[in-house]
């Protein structure tokens, strides 16, 4: 009989989260493997590192670079109001493509391994549990859900999301485009807006709403993109599924165990108002690493709601403001006063 190769920590999936958690473990000592078959990869995101990203993670300053920073923000109202707002905080915006090759590279650079192989299934064992690919058979005594919202580990321990917690995001990239500076503009009758994103060479434009009012999507990216590129065919519209958590009750279900714990879209952990999800995902991993170190992975439900629950459910109540186009229309005019402004853009952009 083969004898299976036993790690300690199976890491699925090599977004930012599962990379951060297993460079930290792997220099921790732990032996780890990370599982994923789909990079190099962009993900429909805006590629927003917040200014709290960077102070938190000063390991993506060298990341700069590669990307573009800017410390304004144009805000549109569903009426059509408009106000450039400013911060203190920089933040830059990169491709995804840029930002989890880094990261995968510093795991395996740690001494973690990474496995460009899809995990099929998974079962528990007398020694933790055994990961199969179509590949291999691997043994860990813990495994980890980094693998998104539609996470295989996530469905095996807490349930699929559901849909009333999922947001659709869509984006086109487009080449040789500079706008005058990030935009957003709500939509102002559901949770959403839309977007655009200078990265170092292109822009990502796009729009994000929630899955139960996507019906017009694609009319409202078109419409958005023809506003924004005058004289230009859209480019292949890129679309995913993201966590958006509508209730705070979506966090009381438990993400970590004994031998298993979920991060970053696999726990459900994107910014409910901004949708942020870069930050929460490194900031998720930091924790998880703590508390498999500690030997008690289950800790981490706690070390994550002690750290960004009261966030989280805060910003679940100030969602419901983006569904109020009256509302959003008076807070883009107050936001042309500078201290107003200066509030929104620390809101949105993360100083």
């Amino acid at each position: 009989m083969t004898k299976i190769t036993q790690v300690d920590v199976a890491v699925v999936g090599g977004g930012p989260a599962g990379s951060l958690l297993a460079e930290r473990l792997a220099a921790g000592g732990a032996r780890v493997v990370v599982f994923d078959h789909s990079h190099p990869r962009e993900k429909v995101c805006a590629g927003g590192i917040s200014a709290r990203a960077r102070a938190m993670f000063p390991e993506l300053e060298e990341l700069v670079p590669q990307g573009k920073t800017g410390t304004e923000l144009r805000l549109v109202s569903p009426g059509g109001h408009r106000a450039r707002v400013r911060g203190k905080g920089r933040t830059f915006a990169i491709d995804r493509t840029i930002l989890d090759k880094a990261l995968l590279d510093r795991a395996v650079q740690a001494g973690a391994e990474w496995r460009q192989q899809k995990v099929l299934s998974f079962e528990k064992s007398a020694e933790g549990y055994v990961v199969q690919t179509a590949h291999r058979v691997m043994g860990a005594r813990i495994i980890v859900g980094a693998d998104g919202v539609h996470s295989l580990v996530r469905r095996h321990f807490a349930g699929a999301i559901a849909r009333e917690h999922l947001a659709l995001g869509a984006h086109v990239l487009v080449e040789d485009f500079a706008a005058p500076s990030a935009l957003i503009r709500f939509l102002g009758d559901r949770r959403g807006y839309a977007w655009v994103f200078n990265r170092r060479d292109r822009a990502s434009i796009g729009v994000g709403m929630p899955q139960s009012h996507k019906d017009d999507w694609l009319e409202q990216l078109a419409n958005f993109f023809a506003a924004q590129v005058l004289d230009r065919t859209m480019p292949r519209i890129q679309g995913w599924t993201l966590p958006q958590a509508s209730t705070a009750e979506f966090f009381r279900a438990p993400v970590a165990g004994d031998d298993w714990l979920l991060i970053g879209d696999a726990a459900g952990h994107v910014d409910p108002l901004s949708g942020e999800g870069i930050w929460y995902a490194l900031w998720g991993a930091a924790l998880a690493a703590e508390a498999i170190l500690a030997g008690r992975p289950v800790d981490f439900d706690r070390r994550w709601r002690e750290a960004y629950l009261a966030r989280f459910e805060k910003h679940i109540k100030q969602a419901a403001y983006l569904t109020k186009p009256r509302l959003l229309d008076a807070a883009i005019l107050a936001a042309k006063l500078p201290a107003v402004g200066g509030l929104l853009f620390n809101k949105l952009a993360g100083s």
